[in-house]
């Protein structure tokens, strides 16, 4: 593998065949009930008896992250579905069909515009340890997943001089360049000794994927969560104005000009996507304060009328995708069994 400068990845080729100021905010209303909008139109895809993570898509196609319990390396598969539900159509597993002596997880996989390849995230480590020994991003055609054509291993040496050695929430902002935040990632042991990652973002990047090269995408510092927005440039929410009071939004033009604060949500933005040029956001806010109950539930925020509406009642929401040219949001839910995993979910708006 050759050696890169200091902003960029290594980068390992396997040919299968040949990152202010700030303008003045507007103020939003309280979350309301959005009358059209009902559970009626909410649908399960996915009843996996593991752990169904990370959930993208494009035209007729979704793909997802998914733990398989039958496998006793505990891998990680890239699943794919049709968009409107049903039978799964492939599992790609790293170790083919048979469990092996390494546990492969594959996350965040995302179909590029142009619908022939597919970016993920690709760890792995030996089965039982204390978390991933190999980490890279992945570039593969859409149709063999498991043959890369790029894999970019290593970390992300940041301008600040921290080292990032993880990538999460990945979008094409177009078919050669991704958005990932980038950041540190720790193992943690769950009640249960259900062992998960906690990752801690440092920044959003923009990648490059034929040089190998990255920089920081303008304006955008300190991201937890983040969407693109119709101009090119990010909505984002910084991890340190977020929590359940509170959460601002902001947007960052996509020539590095002033970054605009939209408003403050009442409550902590947990995922953000792009509905046909309208964020939209996973709220989780205090929903009982005599129960101190919390709840996670999906809101529009619509721009021009300066408000954020509720949408039905749908809840324990952790992440959420538009389906692009549609009216349809992939959700990714806590189980409703009381596991501690998660399943995929549509929610189809008029």
């Amino acid at each position: 593998m050759r050696r890169v400068g200091p902003r960029r990845w290594s980068l390992l080729l396997l040919l299968t065949v040949a990152a202010c100021d700030h303008s003045e905010p507007f103020k939003l209303a309280g979350p309301e009930p959005l009358g059209p909008y009902s559970d009626a139109s909410l649908r399960q895809l996915t009843f996996n008896r593991g752990d169904d993570r990370d959930p993208s898509g494009r035209g007729d196609l979704v793909v997802f992250s998914r733990l398989e319990p039958e496998r006793s390396d505990q891998d990680r598969c890239l699943g794919f579905l049709p968009a409107q539900g049903g039978t799964l159509l492939r599992l790609v597993c790293a170790g083919g069909p048979w469990p092996d002596d390494r546990t492969d997880a594959w996350l965040n996989p995302i179909i590029s515009p142009d619908e022939t390849r597919l970016a993920y995230v690709r760890q792995a480590g030996p089965v039982g340890g204390l978390g991933p020994s190999e980490r890279a991003l992945v570039v593969a055609p859409l149709g063999a997943p498991a043959e890369p054509e790029i894999a970019m291993a290593g970390g992300f040496p940041l301008p600040d001089g921290r080292f990032a050695d993880a990538a999460r929430r990945l979008t094409w902002r177009d078919d050669q360049t991704l958005r990932a935040l980038v950041g540190a990632e720790l193992v943690v042991t769950l009640p249960g000794a259900v062992r998960d990652t906690v990752f801690t973002p440092f920044t959003l990047v923009d990648l490059d994927v034929a040089s190998g090269t990255f920089e920081p995408a303008p304006g955008v510092t300190a991201a937890a969560v983040y969407a693109n927005a119709p101009d090119g440039g990010v909505w984002f929410v910084r991890e340190d104005e977020r929590s359940l009071a509170e959460s601002v939004l902001r947007h960052a033009s996509p020539d590095g000009g002033p970054v605009t604060v939209l408003d403050t949500l009442p409550g902590e933005v947990v995922d953000l996507t792009n509905l046909e040029g309208q964020p939209v956001v996973v709220l989780r806010l205090i929903s009982s304060a005599e129960l101190l109950t919390v709840e996670s539930g999906v809101h529009i925020v619509d721009l021009e009328a300066g408000r954020v509406e509720r949408v039905g009642s749908v809840v324990d929401v952790r992440r959420i995708w538009a389906m692009p040219g549609t009216r349809h949001l992939l959700l990714e839910r806590r189980s409703q069994l009381g596991l501690p995993w998660s399943d995929l979910w549509l929610l189809e708006l008029p």
